[in-house]
């Protein structure tokens, strides 16, 4: 129920959610939430949201955005089921960190470090892979049933924050399902939070 309050309140508020870089009401609620349900130390912990609509995900600790970022969630769109290449929603958290000291642009399959090294696109190339570049943070769903367990099983899915070689596709849809950052910010995010940081998808 809760969730469905939120999304209402989150959808009305939209034009007003992130855009400032403001510390909104709504952005409150999520994390009260979060403090209840998941143990989030909210004057210490570092969380991240990300609104599909905007595709942007913003950095928040004490309170405060940090940082917003401009992302490309999934080209299908949102939704938890398996093989849906659609971007999970609700509450995830960072369950794994791969690719610490990786240059730039390196290429991961199944998480593991190939060896190569990918062009990276700063213009609207569209290419038919989507290779997982630079550095991975592994999500896990926190909310049973609906993003963890069975055919909704996030981590299982393989839902990643990951680098780019189609930077310049940030902004829109254009993702498996993933949330795709350009390599540098993936860099800098990789080595700023922890493990087990909590991420709302909405």
């Amino acid at each position: 129920m809760y969730r469905f309050t939120l999304l209402i309140i989150l959808g009305l508020s939209s034009v007003f959610y992130g855009q400032s870089g403001e510390f909104t009401t709504q952005y409150q609620e999520i994390i009260d939430i979060a403090e209840d349900k998941y143990k989030y130390d909210k004057n210490n912990d570092y969380f991240l949201i990300v609104s599909t609509a905007d595709q942007k995900m913003h950095l928040i600790k004490n309170q405060k955005i940090l940082k917003s970022y401009l992302v490309s969630t999934g080209k299908a769109g949102e939704g938890n089921a398996i093989y849906s290449k659609k971007t999970p929603l609700g509450y995830l958290k960072v369950a794994e960190k791969v690719g610490d000291g990786a240059p730039i642009g390196t290429i991961f399959v199944k998480k593991q470090n190939t060896g190569e090294i990918s062009k990276i696109y700063t213009d609207k190339t569209d290419t038919p892979k989507d290779p997982i570049t630079t550095r991975i943070l592994h999500l896990d769903g926190l909310e049973k049933d609906y993003n963890k367990g069975g055919n909704v099983d996030a981590y299982r899915r393989g839902i990643f924050i990951h680098g780019t070689h189609e930077e310049g596709l940030l902004g829109e849809k254009s993702s498996n399902g993933c949330i795709r950052m350009t390599n540098k910010e993936v860099i800098k995010l990789f080595d700023m939070i922890p493990t087990n940081t909590i991420i709302y998808i909405y």
